[in-house]
């Protein structure tokens, strides 16, 4: 699956339904966007999170007049190359600090497989979603099988669990199922006010 199926289908209904978030939407990132963030990361962006900033960089949550634009992923701001970096670093920082006081199992967490339940914020989390409350959708780049998965990251509820999404095309695609069914995207409902899409929370269907 290519990002762009998933997006063009999340567009498409957002410019029905939400045309304040579709007005949000930001173009692509260039590949030289990206490739600064990789050496500001220093580490190759999974494929399918390259792809995905080359198609949006990211959305813009307010505009003129604080015309509120509302939300475009679930759970809160679709984050942009600059914005994955700035907040990468944020919590990395913090993450190394915690490092100087628990080295052992820093580095156990650090070294262990994607998908692997982690104590820490760890260099090889990509942070894409900020939900402004210290919590983010990430993309777990460590090594093995699951590499590019996505999961959530909650700073009251570490270490966090098995991700959501086994990739970020997946990850898109449950968002466009959401916003067509009106169905849970993980915890996730989505609700349209003004022409603005958020997502509020909500436990998924059979729990």
């Amino acid at each position: 699956m290519h990002p762009n199926e998933p997006w063009l289908g999340i567009e498409s209904w957002l410019a029905v339904h939400a045309r304040a978030t579709f007005d949000g939407l930001r173009p692509g990132a260039t590949n030289a966007d990206v490739d600064a963030l990789e050496s500001l990361l220093q580490q190759t962006l999974p494929s399918q999170l390259r792809a995905f900033l080359l198609v949006h960089n990211g959305a813009d949550v307010a505009g003129p007049q604080n015309r509120h634009f509302g939300w475009v992923l679930p759970g809160g701001e679709s984050l942009g190359v600059h914005e994955i970096g700035e907040n990468w670093s944020l919590m990395t920082g913090i993450g190394e600090t915690l490092r100087q006081e628990y080295p052992d199992e820093y580095d156990e967490s650090a070294g262990a497989a994607a998908a692997t339940p982690g104590l820490y914020f760890l260099p090889s989390f990509i942070p894409i979603v900020d939900q402004l409350d210290g919590n983010y959708l990430f993309v777990d780049n460590r090594r093995g099988e699951s590499t590019g998965c996505v999961g959530i990251w909650s700073k009251d509820d570490v270490p966090y669990f098995p991700p959501e999404w086994s990739s970020v095309d997946l990850f898109l695609e449950s968002t466009r199922l959401a916003l067509v069914t009106g169905k849970v995207a993980c915890i996730y409902r989505p609700v349209v006010e003004e022409q603005a899409l958020d997502w509020e929370f909500a436990m998924p269907e059979g729990t």
